[in-house]
């Protein structure tokens, strides 16, 4: 006997969950499918298990949990660090964001698909069950064959899957690489520091001293190479100007995965949509992801749900949810902030170094990112 539903959602992280929640909300019978749930960290170290979020990203999951995500500290501000060691501080008495505790926050949010209606299995999906190229289903990793009449695929850039549904998956990378340490000294636990790494450090965009307590900090490094990436942030620990200074030698155990630098060739196809990472929702100019996947997760859900309700799950019924999310604030930041993180990827460290000093004097504001790319672009015309 094969299981059916209207909807399947393939991957429990922020997109995933967020779409089972308004699909089921919605009325449609969902069924949601992942070996775990999403950034569930082994042995579940203290301080590892967080991302750094802002006040919008908070805003989403508030909507779609109905209460507070959990957090670790609030931050009020970001240091930003070039190449060499110089520094800005923009520093905010509003709350300009959170250290999220990623863990607590999917199993709140499981939660809530729950008592939506929504069914839960713990299981890897082995491939999509297709009828003349149109996807029905999948098959989980104990041979069980699972129908729906629209299939939500929300398992992250795992580019493998997502080629299964005859997608190209987006073509650039980065390996995300983060570990806990202790502070030299008590820190200020009201900025995020954000570092442009440059060549030096790294070979892509930079990254984040996330803090816990005034004692202890995340470390996180997106670099190209997964082979290069505890290299790197060793470095970074042991050699940084600034970093190596707040802190101690003694990185703890380190944890990684990719992060896509681009779109899929399209966010739907016939019976299927495309969500969060899985469909390059990722921002890279800022790092910011789960605030896209919440929102993108929730509109999924939704034109997934009215699709199922209608008896169209055709390709040109759920194009609907790309023109959706490309129209919303969100879709449109995206958009715009690939390419500026190609710019601040080219970008060698004199260059980054140059951008940096145009700053000297002036007030540095939380549309800092943006700015330093104009710098970047300008001297890049030269």
């Amino acid at each position: 006997m094969i299981d059916e539903y209207d909807i399947l959602i393939v991957g429990a992280g922020f997109a995933g969950l967020s779409a089972a929640i308004s699909a089921s909300k919605d009325g449609a019978k969902t069924l949601l499918v992942s070996p775990a749930l999403a950034k569930t960290i082994p042995d579940g170290e203290a301080g590892l298990d967080l991302l750094g979020i802002g006040p919008k990203t908070a805003a989403a999951f508030e909507k779609v949990a109905d209460c507070s995500p959990p957090y670790y500290i609030a931050t009020h501000g970001f240091k930003y660090i070039s190449p060499d060691g110089r520094s800005f501080t923009d520093r905010s008495e509003e709350e300009r964001g959170w250290t999220l505790m990623t863990t607590e926050a999917t199993q709140i949010l499981l939660k809530k698909a729950v008592v939506n209606g929504s069914d839960y299995i713990k299981s890897p999906v082995i491939y999509f069950l297709t009828e003349n190229g149109k996807v029905e289903g999948v098959m989980l990793g104990d041979g069980r064959m699972i129908r729906s009449k629209v299939v939500i695929c929300a398992c992250g850039y795992n580019p493998n899957l997502i080629e299964k549904l005859g997608v190209k998956p987006p073509e650039e990378s980065l390996f995300a690489l983060q570990t806990i340490v202790e502070m030299e000294k008590e820190g200020d636990e009201h900025l995020l520091f954000t570092f442009f790494c440059g060549k030096k450090w790294s070979d892509s965009l930079g990254g984040f001293l996330m803090p816990v307590s005034r004692k202890k900090a995340v470390v996180a490094l997106g670099v190209k190479s997964r082979e290069d990436a505890h290299r790197y942030l060793l470095r970074v620990i042991k050699e940084h100007p600034v970093l190596s200074k707040a802190i101690k030698w003694n990185p703890g155990r380190m944890y990684g995965g990719l992060i896509p630098l681009g779109l899929t060739e399209k966010s739907f196809g016939d019976g299927f949509l495309l969500v969060g990472d899985a469909a390059g929702h990722f921002r890279p100019v800022g790092g910011v992801g789960t605030g896209n996947a919440l929102i993108f997760g929730d509109i999924a859900g939704k034109i997934g749900a009215k699709a199922a309700s209608e008896g169209d799950s055709s390709s040109e019924r759920l194009q609907e949810f790309e023109e959706e999310w490309k129209k919303s604030p969100e879709g449109q930041k995206l958009i715009q902030a690939i390419p500026y993180s190609k710019v601040l990827r080219e970008a060698d460290d004199g260059l980054l170094e140059d951008a940096f000093s145009a700053f000297e004097g002036r007030e540095i504001g939380e549309n800092f990112y943006l700015e330093l790319i104009r710098e970047v672009s300008e001297r890049l015309k030269v």
